[in-house]
């Protein structure tokens, strides 16, 4: 999600493009994870093989914030979001 927004910012894809390689990521996800909280272990997990430790930090704050605080997307919208096809 972040390279496909990196891609729009840079000039290499439209806003459609990244959307469409978005729900491509959100339909993965949802066949591979079946919870935020299985979401956010495996992207802090994995933080660990490319991030040093203040990315890992900061990404493992961020998860707990997105997990805990009421007005979170990750607690207000069910996972999977939206319809998967």
């Amino acid at each position: 999600m972040y390279l496909a927004r990196l891609g729009v910012t840079a000039g290499y894809s439209t806003e459609a493009q990244a959307a469409q390689m978005i729900l491509a990521a959100r339909d993965r996800a949802a066949q591979v994870f079946a919870s935020w909280t299985e979401f956010a272990v495996s992207a802090v997990g994995g933080s660990l093989l490319h991030e040093d430790i203040t990315g890992f930090v900061n990404l493992r704050r961020t998860a707990a914030t997105l997990l805990t605080v009421d007005h979170s997307p990750w607690r207000a919208l069910p996972f999977p979001v939206g319809d998967i096809g």
